[in-house]
């Protein structure tokens, strides 16, 4: 940088615009690392001009926490004389009478173990040495070891001034409380045209106060329904998942929300007390640079409810249902919509008698053994004082419900049958959701509309009502299709399909329709073992009422179209399953005459479009997964 023995003269535009740049950059550094300014470059600084020296006999003292320095100068960063400067100290009297300054500048840290990423920035015009409590934490442009008031930098600073970060380890110079940041500023000669410094110390302070709850909704308490849970905490936080809120140990099932508040979705728990609380392992933090874990079990953070039942039990199922004709009558089988307790056999009246017994408990089925029932018309009801009540923190009573039905032991069997049966639906009937699964087509071949409700379908014939049919009339000649899909659907609105509560075994498997009496009376069944799956195959009654397959299934109508003879016999392998050790050629054969051999290598399974046709021996060098299926028209497929 030229120097001169006279002042220099105006500054080029130029150069302005360089000094102000450099006067700018420290701060968009300091914000460039999202640090906490704990000296900014506009502090009110001590300063002492190097026309002696600040401390005569002690070199270092005036660098330290203690030193007095309240005799000293008091200017506003960044210091500078030569050119025009927006701001801070003019050092108008430097030039040619001194070539060093002193500056001190307190701030006071609360602990310096929470403070990262600390810094000196600085951009300086020639050189300096910055100390932090007496420890030298920088140094630019200037010779090693002591320095006297009369020292200068080595070299002129080319313009434009660079702007630089010097990081600073903070256990080697902080301490709680107050500190000192003190630096000696060194121009190059003592007619410089110019110098200048502009400085900020700057550290990345962590905040340590963990989020807490501050909002509840809904708050602890009495409550009737529980299914969400909104909480509101002190500060944004991350990590949120649904299960890291638990309901009885139970966790969410969903969550929505953000910031500082959080939405979580339960299935909600049993009636009783309720305990809110988080689980161990969960990820929630504050957005600090440094994020301070949610403590999960601190005060307030754990919370109970007593969820109540508001309304009392009540019958949601019953059989024999109100106004049905029974042929005879020894049990009464009741669900109720809640759990409940004090069930007793005495509690239930058939014609003012007491029943023999009763099993069953929670919501049920109980199911109530009767006295002998005569023909005729049949009042059941409940005991006045009954104690049947809910499992509720403050039980409600059950308020007793009757009906009537009559019993006639010549009631005729119904004449709906199961008509067809497709076990394993590859590409037929879609249900409304577009997917196959197995259905059920019963069938009315009277001249009598048959009411359905009631009626059940089962494939456990140890639990005969294990679905029950909706309420509903089968026309003479109807048809009904039930898909034996497992999602329990029993609304015949118009655009939805009943589905049975399990599913169909795709290789085949008992099924039976069964009355409304109860006990149940098997209507129709077909045993284990009658019938098998094949995919789009069905089995049902022809015309003349006997069972066989059908090639091409008919849901909804009559059936027809060709029928299966028979079975194909099961394709044979020449090698058996297991691990190839070395090349070999598999050898697929099928004992029936005629019979057309399929196989997939994609884990598929084999159909009379899908798979690949058997013309010779497969050669195998690797492990993969080879099925094969044998097809002969007027067969039904092997397995």
């Amino acid at each position: 940088m030229p120097s001169s023995s006279s002042l220099p003269s105006a500054p080029s535009p130029g150069s302005r615009i360089c000094r102000l740049l450099r006067w700018l950059l420290p701060a968009v550094l300091a914000l460039s690392v999202r640090s906490g300014v704990l000296v900014p470059e506009t502090h009110a600084w001590r300063y002492f001009k190097g026309e002696t020296a600040p401390t005569p006999g002690n070199a270092t003292a005036w660098r330290g926490v203690d030193h007095d320095d309240t005799a000293w100068l008091v200017g506003t960063g960044p210091f500078h004389y030569g050119d025009a400067h927006p701001g801070g100290t003019l050092l108008g009297d430097m030039q040619g009478r001194y070539t060093t300054v002193f500056l001190r500048a307190r701030f006071d840290v609360a602990d310096p173990a929470a403070v990262t990423d600390f810094r000196l920035v600085a951009a300086v015009d020639d050189g300096f040495i910055a100390w932090i409590n007496g420890v030298e934490v920088a140094r630019y442009n200037v010779g090693a070891g002591e320095r006297p008031h009369t020292d200068r930098a080595l070299t002129s600073v080319p313009e434009p001034v660079a702007t630089a970060a010097y990081p600073v380890p903070p256990a080697a110079a902080l301490r709680a409380g107050a500190n000192v940041l003190a630096i000696q500023l060194f121009n190059a000669t003592p007619f410089s045209s110019d110098i200048f410094l502009a400085a900020s110390l700057t550290g990345l302070v962590r905040e340590s106060v963990p989020p807490r709850i501050v909002a509840i909704d809904p708050p602890p308490g009495e409550l009737t329904r529980l299914s969400q849970v909104s909480v509101t905490f002190s500060e944004p936080v991350t990590g949120v998942d649904a299960g890291d809120l638990l309901l009885n140990g139970t966790p969410a099932t969903a969550l929505s929300g953000g910031g500082d508040r959080y939405t979580f979705t339960f299935v909600q728990p049993p009636y009783g007390r309720v305990v809110a609380s988080w689980t161990a392992g969960h990820g929630i933090a504050d957005t600090a640079a440094v994020p301070n874990p949610f403590p999960e079990t601190a005060a307030g953070h754990v919370w109970t409810y007593d969820l109540v039942d508001g309304s009392a039990p009540h019958i949601i199922e019953r059989l024999p249902r109100p106004g049905a004709t029974v042929s005879r009558l020894s049990e009464v089988v009741i669900r109720f919509s809640e759990p409940v307790t004090g069930v007793d056999a005495t509690d239930l009246r058939i014609n003012g008698l007491p029943a023999l017994g009763v099993t069953g408990q929670a919501n049920g089925p109980y199911v109530f053994r009767l006295p002998e029932v005569g023909p005729g018309p049949v009042s059941v009801a409940f005991a006045d004082d009954h104690g049947i009540v809910d499992e509720g923190l403050r039980p409600q009573a059950f308020a007793g419900s009757g009906w009537s039905l009559t019993v006639d032991p010549d009631r005729p069997v119904p004449a709906v049958r199961i008509h067809e049966v497709l076990f394993s639906n590859a590409d037929g009937l879609a249900d409304e959701d577009g997917e196959r699964s197995g259905w059920i087509e019963l069938h009315n071949p009277g001249d009598e509309p048959v009411a359905l409700g009631g009626f059940s379908l089962s494939d456990d014939p140890d639990d005969p009502g294990q679905w029950v049919l909706p309420d509903g009339v089968l026309a003479p000649g109807g048809f009904l299709v039930v898909f034996g899909s497992g999602k329990d659907r029993r609304d015949p609105a118009p655009v939805r399909r009943l589905h049975t509560g399990f599913r169909l075994a795709r290789s085949g498997e008992h099924l039976g329709l069964y009355d409304d009496e109860q006990p149940r009376r098997p209507i129709d069944v077909l045993a284990e073992g009658e019938a098998t799956g094949r995919n789009d195959v069905s089995y049902g009654s022809d015309a003349t009422g006997v069972r066989r397959y059908f090639a091409v299934p008919t849901p909804g109508a009559a059936n027809g179209g060709p029928s299966l003879a028979g079975v194909c016999e099961s394709v044979r392998f020449s090698v058996p399953r297991g691990y190839p050790v070395s090349v070999f050629d598999l050898v697929l054969t099928c004992p029936t005459p005629g019979a057309v051999i399929r196989y997939t290598v994609d884990g598929s399974e084999p159909s009379g479009t899908n798979g690949i046709v058997y013309a010779g021996p497969v050669t195998v060098g690797r492990p993969l997964s080879l099925r094969a299926e044998a097809f002969r028209d007027g067969l039904l497929p092997s397995t």
